[in-house]
């Protein structure tokens, strides 16, 4: 315990504990002393959230309090101005206790322009009886949502985090995760997505929000997710039955990400498969017994290839080539 001297003279007795190399004090003022005592002097909010101020203040037994409010700091020697009195905070704070002795403030739905140092302020019926607590400060941040990386392969895994702009939320705050707009199916732990592994259905656009104040969503953020060639097939372009002589247009086609970038065709002779050019299409020109097997195609992007089944052209007279 340690006696100390408040600015009127007033003996209270503190409590204190070391703290890593200098003295704190651990309670509150007594609630005969002059004093104002805060859970923390420091807050940091996201936007559209509620902010609560703990607080508590001592006085004299003797003495009655008049006038007690919440100011911003003020600068070159203007008079503080109560919170409640500011067209920018109307409808917005209130003092959470009528208790005596408790001077706990809420500040709701705060912007970045509530960013800034604030001061508990009260007055008793005694001349010269007013005290002015420590300074508080407040920021307020906007969320962002940041990945390990933006594009990932299909199979591997990435982690996205809420993040703040310029100052570190509780760690127990709850977050919700958006997906397109929509809240994801994953399940989040505190700030962080981990998507493990990825699926292509994973791509998309992601926000955040602090959970309580959704309509306050972070910026979207794409997230893109790579696959190699899928559902690679053939395709035959041909208007009526194909007879000997004609020609027939074959498409391949292949579901990828990043797009196919190279196509190539091959024909199946027996034990035998012959390169025959690359291309989406492919042109089975004068189709005759020399242009006779099965054709199939590759797909190939920058992550991998797929090869289509082998299909055959039909020639009227139920004669197969």
């Amino acid at each position: 315990m340690a006696a100390v001297t408040d600015s009127f003279g007033s003996i209270c007795w503190w409590s204190w504990k070391l703290h890593p190399s200098t003295l704190i004090p651990t309670n509150a003022p007594r609630k005969d002393c002059w004093g104002v005592s805060y859970s923390s002097t420091s807050f940091c909010a996201s936007r559209g959230s509620t902010v609560d101020i703990p607080c508590t203040y001592g006085f004299p037994r003797d003495q009655t309090v008049t006038t007690t409010h919440w100011y911003r700091e003020v600068e070159n020697g203007q008079d503080p101005i109560d919170l409640h009195l500011e067209e920018d905070y109307e409808g917005r704070v209130e003092h959470l206790s009528t208790e005596e002795h408790n001077c706990t403030l809420r500040i709701r739905d705060v912007g970045e322009t509530d960013s800034g140092k604030y001061r508990f302020r009260y007055k008793t019926n005694t001349r010269g009886g007013a005290f002015s607590g420590d300074v508080v400060t407040i920021s307020v941040t906007e969320l962002q949502v940041s990945m390990t990386a933006d594009t990932v392969t299909e199979g591997s895994n990435v982690t996205l985090t809420c993040d703040t702009t310029s100052c570190y939320l509780k760690a127990d705050t709850p977050f919700i995760w958006y997906k397109n707009t929509q809240p994801t199916r994953h399940r989040a732990i505190n700030s962080t997505l981990h998507l493990n592994p990825v699926s292509s259905e994973d791509a998309g656009s992601y926000s955040c929000a602090v959970r309580g104040h959704e309509q306050h969503q972070s910026p979207e953020a794409a997230l893109d997710v790579r696959y190699p060639p899928r559902n690679t097939a053939v395709f035959v372009d041909h208007h009526g039955e194909v007879v000997a002589g004609d020609s027939v247009n074959l498409t391949c086609r292949s579901d990828a990400n990043p797009p196919v970038h190279t196509y190539t065709w091959y024909r199946k002779t027996g034990n035998q498969t012959s390169l025959l050019g690359g291309g989406q299409s492919y042109v089975v020109a004068n189709i005759s017994y020399e242009t006779s097997g099965l054709y199939y195609c590759v797909a190939q992007n920058s992550v991998g290839e797929q090869h289509s089944a082998a299909v055959s052209v039909p020639i009227a007279g139920n004669i197969t080539f």
